[in-house]
C-alpha cells in the first residue's frame, strides 16, 4: 500500500520517528479530519499536511501545542461541530485512524438486524417510570461545576461526583459496578457502569455520552465557564435516568449493559478513542453502541435525529423501529461529519455504533460551547430529553433482553 505516493518503507520510517517524538508531548500532536475541513485548517492556521487517505477522504495533520485550542474553537464556532476531529499522540495512530476503512466496513455488517421486538410489556411498563424531574436535577447538578474541561480540576471532580451518583443508584446489587477508566495522557477519567448479564455476560450493549464541557475562545479554555447543560449534561442525565429506572425495577439483562461517560470528547474524542481501542484489543463482544450527544433542545420539526455517517445502517434501522414502536415521536436523519462525537471512535474500531441527537447542525442550540449553555437555553426543563430516555430504555431492554 502507498499513501499519497509515499512508499511503505518511507512511511514506516516517518511513523517510527513521529512516534518517538510524539511521546514527549502531553497533548495530541496529530489530528485526523475530513479533507474539506483540512484544507481550511491548512490555509487558516498554516498546519502541515502529513498524509492523506485517498480512499477514505480523511487527512492527517501535524499540529503544535497551541494549535488544538484554535482548531477546537474553529470547529465549534464556525463548523458547529461537537468534536469534528480526532486527536492522536503518534503519527502511526493517526494514519491507522485515517485508513480504517476495513474496520468501518465491518461495523456496517456486524450488527444483527434480525433483532425482533419481544419485550413490549416490559418496555411499556418501564417507560411510565421515566421522570423529567430526575433528568432536570442531574443537569442542574452537573452545570453547578464551573466547567468539566478535561484539563481543569473541576473536570476531575465532576467525574468523581458522577461515579458516586451512579454507585448510589445501584447500591446493594451484586451484578452492578461502577469504575473509572483512567487515561494515560490526561487526568480526567471516564466513568463506566456495568449491569452484568445473567446468561451472556461477555456480550455487551453500550450507551454513552461525553461528560466534559468546553467554552471560551482560543486560550484558557480550562478556566472558562462552561456549564454545558445541553452539551452534554443532557446526554449524561438522560442515560442516568434510563439507568435509574432499570436498576429500580430490578431489571436483570441476559447480556451485559454498560453506561459510559466519556472524558475529553471536546478535544478530539480522546476518552472514547482510548476505550474503544481497549475493547478492540481485548476482542470484546460488543453488540452495539449508542451515543447521546445533546438531547434536550428542540431545534427542528423532528424530536429525534439519527446520524447517518460513521454509523451502522442496520443499527439506525433498529433504532428507528424502536422510536416508532415505543417513543412515538417524529424522527429523522442528520449528517454529523467526521469525528463529530464519540460513536466515531467505536465505528473506527469496527464496532456497530451510531448517534442520536436533538437536531440537525443547522438548527442546533446556539448556546453550546459558551457560558450561555444553561438549562434555560433549552427552555428551563427537560421535556425534550424525556423522549431520549424512553428510547434508551427501549434500546437497552430490547437489545440486552431479560
Amino acid at each position: 500500500m502507498s499513501l499519497g505516493g509515499m512508499s511503505m518503507s518511507a512511511m514506516l520510517f516517518i511513523l517510527m520517528i513521529g512516534s518517538a517524538f510524539g511521546s514527549t508531548f502531553s497533548s495530541p500532536r496529530w489530528i485526523t479530519v475530513d479533507k474539506d475541513v483540512a484544507g481550511e485548517l491548512i490555509e487558516r492556521f498554516g498546519l502541515a499536511q502529513s498524509l492523506t487517505s485517498a480512499t477514505d477522504d480523511v487527512t492527517v495533520l501535524e499540529v503544535g501545542k497551541g494549535d488544538l485550542a484554535k482548531i477546537s474553537h474553529f470547529m465549534h464556532s464556525e463548523k458547529k461541530r461537537c468534536g469534528g476531529y480526532q486527536g492522536h499522540y503518534s503519527q502511526e495512530e493517526a494514519v491507522e485512524a485515517a485508513h480504517s476503512e476495513d474496520l468501518r466496513a465491518l461495523s456496517q455488517v456486524a450488527f444483527d438486524s434480525s433483532f425482533f421486538l419481544s419485550s413490549a410489556s416490559r418496555v411499556e411498563t418501564l417507560l411510565k417510570e421515566v421522570k423529567e424531574s430526575e433528568i432536570t436535577d442531574t443537569i442542574v447538578e452537573m452545570t453547578a461545576f464551573h466547567n468539566r474541561h478535561y484539563q481543569a480540576p473541576t473536570g476531575i471532580k465532576s467525574m468523581e461526583w458522577l461515579k458516586k451518583k451512579w454507585e448510589n443508584l445501584g447500591k446493594g446489587r451484586a451484578d452492578y459496578k461502577v469504575e473509572f477508566f483512567k487515561h494515560a495522557r490526561f487526568n480526567q477519567p471516564s466513568v463506566i457502569a456495568t449491569i452484568k448479564g445473567s446468561q451472556s455476560p461477555e456480550e455487551v450493549v453500550i450507551i454513552g455520552g461525553h461528560a466534559d464541557s468546553i467554552g471560551g475562545g482560543f486560550w484558557g479554555r480550562h478556566k472558562a465557564k462552561a456549564p454545558g447543560a445541553d452539551d452534554n449534561a443532557s446526554g449524561i442525565a438522560t442515560i442516568t435516568e434510563a439507568m435509574r429506572v432499570l436498576l429500580a425495577s430490578d431489571f436483570k439483562p441476559k447480556k451485559s449493559i454498560m453506561f459510559m461517560a466519556y472524558a475529553a470528547e471536546e478535544v478530539g474524542l480522546l476518552g472514547s478513542k482510548d476505550i474503544a481501542a481497549e475493547f478492540a484489543r481485548k476482542k470484546q463482544k460488543v453488540v452495539s453502541v449508542i451515543q447521546y450527544d445533546m438531547v434536550n433542545y428542540k431545534g427542528g420539526d423532528k424530536s429525534i435525529y439519527l446520524a447517518t455517517d460513521y454509523s451502522n445502517a442496520d443499527l439506525r434501522t433498529f433504532m428507528g423501529k424502536l422510536i416508532e414502536t415505543y417513543v412515538k415521536v417524529p424522527w429523522g436523519y442528520m449528517k454529523c461529519g467526521y469525528g463529530c462525537s464519540d460513536h466515531a471512535s467505536w465505528t473506527n474500531k469496527g464496532f456497530p455504533a451510531m448517534m442520536a441527537t436533538e437536531s440537525t447542525f443547522n438548527a442546533m442550540n446556539k448556546a453550546i460551547h459558551s457560558s450561555r449553555d444553561t438549562l434555560s437555553a433549552s427552555g428551563g426543563d427537560s421535556k425534550h430529553a424525556v423522549n431520549f430516555a424512553k428510547l434508551a430504555l427501549a434500546y437497552l431492554i430490547e437489545s440486552a433482553k431479560e
